[in-house]
């Protein structure tokens, strides 16, 4: 039985990629059970992942610099199993990712893991900040300056924007879809900075905050997949990024945007505490 269909967008992804497949082999569940569907936006040859494993799918494209959104999208088309989840080529998994999210997903419909900011192998950041929620919300997206990676029926995976920071979109739709609460495991997938990472580019502040807005606008129009009763904790959500953002932009950005999301955010938990 086929259960879980993983979705890598690939964009000259060749000195990652193969730790990003091989963080999948330690999720805890059967490799037969598991469809890695490779999607190149770049026309590159990922072949040599085969030497890794045979649970692979290629979604061959002339595209070349499409975007995450439509590489998830081709991506979406070739997924024959029950749920699928999402993994960044650059990014991992910590060991027994799917062994702890899938009982919760089968259960639910869908499952958040926790995320895990790595920065040169050490953890920075992890969310939520407390350890002991069980439901990940509205409130702790609009708290959390990164985003959350669902594993969720395939009816309920997509599509993705063709936008900046279309995968946060697709977490409020799947919160949205599944009640405006959903399960959160342990485990956690693992967001790895980098020079190379989309976050470091000089002008993805500054496109973020425009995608933002148009969000928040297709919300209203009721184009997104956000059933009515969730267009305000949806669109608070993006207000909220929108601050955290510009805060970021405002300050200068000496450090790399997760960096300045973990002061922020472990300043802000502090103060709450009544700690200085």
């Amino acid at each position: 039985m086929l259960l879980v269909s993983v979705i890598i967008p690939a964009f000259k992804a060749q000195a990652t990629i193969g730790r990003a497949v091989a963080s999948i082999q330690k999720a805890g569940i059967p490799m037969h059970q598991i469809q890695i569907i490779i999607a190149p936006d770049d026309r590159q040859d990922y072949g040599f992942l085969s030497c890794q494993t045979k649970s692979l799918t290629f979604v061959q494209s002339d595209a070349i610099g499409s975007g995450a959104g439509p590489s998830r999208n081709r991506a979406l088309l070739a997924a024959t199993g029950d749920y699928v989840a999402f993994l960044d080529a650059d990014d991992t998994w910590e060991p027994g990712y799917l062994a702890d999210l899938l009982p919760l997903a089968q259960q639910a419909g869908a499952a958040f893991g926790r995320t895990s900011i790595l920065l040169q192998n050490r953890e920075i950041l992890r969310l939520p900040l407390s350890g002991a929620e069980t439901m990940l919300s509205f409130e702790h997206m609009a708290r959390s300056g990164a985003s959350f990676h669902p594993l969720v029926q395939r009816k309920n995976a997509g599509p993705f924007a063709n936008r900046a920071s279309q995968d946060i979109l697709q977490s409020l739709e799947v919160l949205a879809l599944y009640g405006g609460t959903v399960p959160m495991a342990k485990a956690a997938y693992q967001l790895r900075i980098s020079p190379a990472s989309v976050t470091a580019s000089a002008d993805f502040s500054r496109r973020a905050a425009v995608a933002y807005t148009e969000y928040q606008s297709d919300i209203k129009r009721g184009v997104t997949r956000i059933p009515d009763a969730f267009h305000a904790d949806a669109i608070s959500v993006f207000a909220t990024k929108k601050q955290l953002n510009q805060a970021y932009m405002d300050a200068g950005q000496d450090q790399s945007y997760y960096q300045f999301i973990a002061a922020q955010t472990w300043t802000t938990a502090s103060n709450e505490q009544g700690c200085i």
